[in-house]
């Protein structure tokens, strides 16, 4: 975990390129309704019954698709590049690689939501606890889309690699893990649009998401582990 953290934050362009897809789909989203007529159409759905409640879950669902098309995902194996073979020959098992790798993706992309969300909040002067409430929402609910980014970049890694440019021009391949890491996202999406239509309760509604997102995620999980063996596997 030190290893990938420290590598990651001393790298420009690993950080650029994590930052960009946040920057994106917050501005192509929240821009024209803050422009728009002073931002009354964010203050006509905050006004709105459960305007709260959809505000946070709209924010949540906007982090989540940044985080499907973040490369942080889908170069966690590649960015081993031509030095693959250390991790084949150090005495580590395969699981602790993958968990060290997977819980700095997690960290990097909770830092990131964190300030988005911060910034947002602040920007909309929303309270402390819609704070805590969408970082809840996120944490379980971003391991999915990670899991599947990375477990398909461990059966396509990218290792020839000289520049880390060279790392993050993946072709179609970004556009196939981004659609793919979606299925999960807009699993998630789709049970809070039934629930928000059954009335359920606010509360309820964020216990289910998050319980839900806990499934998902130890079945990713398990779907990452099962392509990371191809990975570790490749010299032969």
């Amino acid at each position: 975990f030190s290893k990938e953290w420290k590598l990651f934050w001393r790298t420009p362009l690993f950080l650029s390129n994590a930052l960009t897809p946040f920057i994106i789909f917050f501005i192509a989203v929240f821009l024209p309704m803050i422009t728009s007529s002073s931002g009354s159409d964010l203050n006509q759905l905050l006004n709105v019954p459960n305007g709260g409640l959809i505000m946070n879950l709209i924010l949540a669902g906007i982090l989540l698709m940044s985080i499907a098309m973040n490369p942080i995902g889908y170069t966690a194996f590649s960015r081993e590049g031509r030095t693959y073979w250390m991790s084949l020959t150090i005495p580590v098992k395969r699981r602790e690689q993958v968990n060290a790798k997977l819980l700095s993706c997690v960290a990097i992309e909770t830092v990131f939501a964190t300030l988005i969300t911060v910034a947002f909040s602040l920007l909309f002067r929303r309270s402390p606890s819609d704070i805590v409430t969408v970082i809840a929402l996120l944490v379980p609910a971003m391991i999915p889309p990670i899991c599947v980014n990375m477990a398909l970049d461990a059966l396509m890694p990218n290792l020839d690699w000289v520049t880390p440019q060279q790392l993050f021009k993946r072709g179609i391949f970004t556009i196939l893990f981004f659609l793919l890491s979606l299925i999960p996202v807009g699993i998630m999406g789709a049970t809070a649009v039934f629930l928000l239509n059954k009335h359920v309760s606010a509360n309820l509604i964020y216990v289910s998401i998050i319980c839900l997102s806990v499934v998902i995620a130890a079945v990713t999980y398990k779907l990452l582990l099962t392509a990371s063996k191809h990975f570790y596997k490749i010299p032969e």
